[in-house]
């Protein structure tokens, strides 16, 4: 056996015993990442605990943390990004707009923290997808904000952003908008106009 399918056997009883199994009486070890099929937890506190643990990529390898939602995990009102913001003022400036008696969550797509020398891979967001697919549908957020191309994460489509920026849409019966994502409009200032028109325009859709 070798060395790398003996660790996928590792990180599958360690997914499982996390999991709260004790035992196994067969395990079917994958060539493939993306045929490894698991069953997610169904509390939050139990979900966060899983990506703790993950290994299902190599991002793992090379993390500073793992990047867990930030605000009320249960608010709302998820703001989602592909990766964790950094900047206290970009996130002090969606609160500004968004904020309902502190109600907010930004949660990030890639849930390890990586150096930024290192781009992650759309097979790693492939497999982080998952969690954060399973993270709204266990909390039920009334609305969506989705930064730049983590709108695709909801919708398989081929739209510019710059296009569908500020529109509204229905996702599973939440209410979801796409805005332009922070990066590009400080490489473009002239859309920062744009960007804050749309975030007014957003908040008043939602009707909140």
């Amino acid at each position: 056996m070798t060395i790398d399918k003996k660790t996928k056997i590792l990180d599958i009883l360690n997914d499982y015993k996390l999991l709260g199994f004790d035992f196994l009486n067969e395990i079917n070890c994958v060539n493939k990442i993306e045929d490894l099929v698991f069953s997610l937890p169904n509390t939050i506190e139990e979900l966060e605990q899983y990506i703790n643990h993950c290994s299902l990529c190599d991002n793992y390898k090379q993390k500073i943390q793992y990047s867990n939602s930030v605000g009320d995990i249960y608010s709302e009102i998820y703001i989602v990004t592909i990766e964790k913001i950094s900047s206290k003022e970009l996130m002090d400036k969606l609160l500004s707009v968004f904020n309902t008696n502190n109600k907010v969550c930004f949660t990030p797509i890639i849930k390890c923290e990586i150096p930024k020398t290192i781009n992650s891979k759309s097979s790693d967001i492939a497999i982080c997808k998952s969690y954060i697919q399973k993270q709204i549908e266990i909390v039920r957020p009334k609305y969506i904000l989705a930064l730049g191309d983590a709108f695709k994460l909801f919708f398989d489509n081929s739209y510019d952003i710059v296009d569908i920026s500020g529109n509204l849409y229905n996702y599973q019966g939440i209410k979801i908008s796409p805005v332009l994502d922070p990066s590009f409009v400080n490489k473009n200032p002239s859309y920062e106009n744009k960007f804050e028109e749309d975030l007014v325009k957003i908040k008043s859709s939602w009707k909140i």
